[in-house]
């Protein structure tokens, strides 16, 4: 039942698989039902090198319903988005078996015509199997249909090629093949060819670029950018701009943990700054921020100006870089999003709460409340089996877009600015849109304890910050003690300097580099090589030396016996 889901897949206009489902999308043309049985049975190849190939590829196929094999192929990952992405190597071994018997065809040899008429008859029996039992992979009969067709035609045309002996014949019967072969794929790219996001659908990136140089000259130390709505998650990697949001397979896990903790966005391919507060963008020295012709409260934000439809605004609520606060600062254990927001406030000394918690009145799928005040206004998630989607009715805020998306427990999300007396609710759905228990809270943003907050963090902080791509420099007076945070996460690849001599650093969130310093004058430095970057000079020193000597030794050889030849 395994072997006949995968290799079913690998008919002509099959869709293709993506996102949760698990079946590969191993499509390499239709003439692979014959040809590689046909290279199972050619006595022209050597038998050890036949089983090794159907060996590798039952292992390769074995592996596509294997969790544990799948896990180690995606490089010790899970797959995100797209299933079995090392269909492309079995692909690849399916085509070398059809060239490998393509090349050791004997059209003289009878019993090769009639291995051919036996493959085609068994491919005939096992397409009336998966029309009949087959009910997993995705295959519909009209694909079966079409994928057939093709095979008869390469089936006649492998036959009169065994009947014709001349070379004109031959050379019209390859012309025809080829043509047969190129319709086959357009057939098939036109019918399972993705949608592709279009160029208008991202943030030009020569304005973002041109953003981040022109503020650059009037701003110390370093700082990020960040976008409103985003279309990806690698946007400051592809226009080149500092981003707090990081989409890649070998991310730093421990950022995507403290981002989850914090009430944003990750999952094992991602970290995102979706279900940020002003807090928490200060804590990562988020300054800008990114958006179109839009109305944003201006109690967080300011317009700075506009190109085109991208605009600029600067964040109200801002740290400097090496920000300072009392020794041991760090988050407190379970505590939901907002909850440890308050927590983190509450330990820098300040009096008051900084986000408060409003009534809810708990309905069938999330919670109705009431606006006690106007304000601005977030939620948080705190259970929810399923639910990826939040959706508000009764107010006119700002929830839509990714902001209110891919969530997940304890996701944070911003309601917008809210007046006095508007009555609203908050309902669960899941990715597809159907409605899911969502228990949720409410809270108010306290615009004062903020303020507040933010002094204090800034009071002491680093100095004459100098940086490039792999080192960060500054100095640091301080009148007491305290925990110097950098909004820069660790890596073990990380050499920090105090005064010249070398410190273990702590964390701050078991991600970000934390120093506790006591009172004194501390001048900074740190330098950044990849971990395992000597090592893997070494292994590639080591292979090209070895690869130079084997190459000497064969040149050697073979002059060796061209002499011996020649005497």
């Amino acid at each position: 039942m395994l072997f006949r889901s995968v290799f079913v897949r690998h008919c002509m206009a099959v869709h293709p698989m993506h996102k949760d489902n698990h079946w590969p999308n191993i499509y390499c043309g239709v003439i692979a039902f014959l040809l590689v049985p046909l290279f199972a049975l050619n006595k022209g190849i050597p038998v050890r090198r036949r089983l090794g190939m159907l060996a590798f590829m039952c292992f390769m196929v074995f592996g596509f319903a294997n969790p544990a094999l799948d896990f180690v192929w995606h490089g010790m990952n899970y797959p995100d988005g797209l299933p079995a992405r090392q269909s492309y190597i079995y692909s690849m071994v399916v085509l070398l078996m059809c060239f490998e018997c393509m090349t050791n065809l004997d059209f003289e040899d009878k019993r090769q015509r009639k291995s051919l008429i036996f493959v085609y008859f068994a491919d005939v029996v096992f397409f009336l199997l998966v029309s009949i039992f087959e009910t997993e992979s995705g295959v519909e009969i009209s694909d079966l249909i079409l994928s057939f067709v093709f095979i008869t035609i390469y089936m006649i045309l492998l036959c009169l090629a065994y009947l014709l002996h001349g070379k004109q014949e031959r050379g019209c019967l390859l012309f025809v093949a080829m043509t047969v072969m190129i319709l086959e794929t357009q057939i098939n790219t036109v019918d399972t060819n993705l949608c592709i996001m279009p160029d208008s659908s991202y943030w030009n990136p020569e304005i973002c670029q041109q953003f981040y140089e022109d503020t650059a000259a009037q701003n110390q130390g370093i700082y990020r950018y960040e976008m409103f709505d985003r279309t990806l998650y690698n946007e400051g990697m592809r226009d080149h701009y500092a981003s707090a949001s990081l989409f890649s397979s070998t991310q730093n896990s421990k950022v995507k943990d403290l981002y989850r903790r914090l009430g944003m966005r990750s999952n094992k391919v991602f970290y995102g700054f979706e279900g940020n507060t002003p807090f928490t963008a200060a804590l990562l020295n988020v300054k800008y921020m990114i958006g179109r012709e839009n109305t944003y409260p201006k109690a967080l934000y300011t317009f700075e100006w506009q190109e085109g439809e991208v605009c600029l605004y600067r964040i109200n609520a801002v740290l400097p870089f090496g920000y300072v606060a009392s020794v041991g600062y760090d988050l407190p254990e379970r505590e939901s999003a907002l909850a440890l927001q308050n927590k983190l406030a509450e330990q820098l000394g300040a009096e008051g709460v900084l986000f408060e918690k409003c009534e809810v009145t708990e309905t069938e799928n999330g919670v109705a409340f009431t606006i006690p005040r106007d304000g601005i206004y977030y939620a948080v998630l705190l259970t929810g089996d399923g639910v990826k989607r939040v959706s508000m009715s009764g107010t006119n805020a700002y929830g839509t877009g990714w902001n209110n998306a891919y969530l997940s427990q304890n996701s944070v999300i911003y309601l917008g600015e809210l007046p006095a007396g508007r009555e609203g609710s908050l309902t669960g759905a899941d990715a597809y849109g159907k409605d899911k228990k969502a228990v949720l809270e409410v809270y108010r943003l306290n615009e004062e304890m903020l303020s507040l907050v933010i002094a204090a963090l800034s009071a002491q902080h680093l100095e004459n910050v100098q940086y490039d791509s792999t080192h960060v420099s500054g100095s640091l007076h301080l009148e007491q003690e305290g925990r110097l945070i950098l909004s820069v996460p660790y890596e073990k690849g990380w050499k920090v300097f105090l005064n010249g001599e070398r410190v273990e650093p702590a964390t701050f969130g078991g991600a970000l580099i934390a120093l506790d310093l006591q009172p004194g004058d501390y001048e900074l430095a740190m330098e950044y090589v990849p971990y395992g970057f000597w090592g893997g000079v070494l292994v590639s020193v080591v292979s090209i030396v070895t690869v130079a000597v084997l190459y000497f030794l064969d040149r050697r050889k073979r002059r060796g016996e061209e002499l011996a030849f020649a005497k």
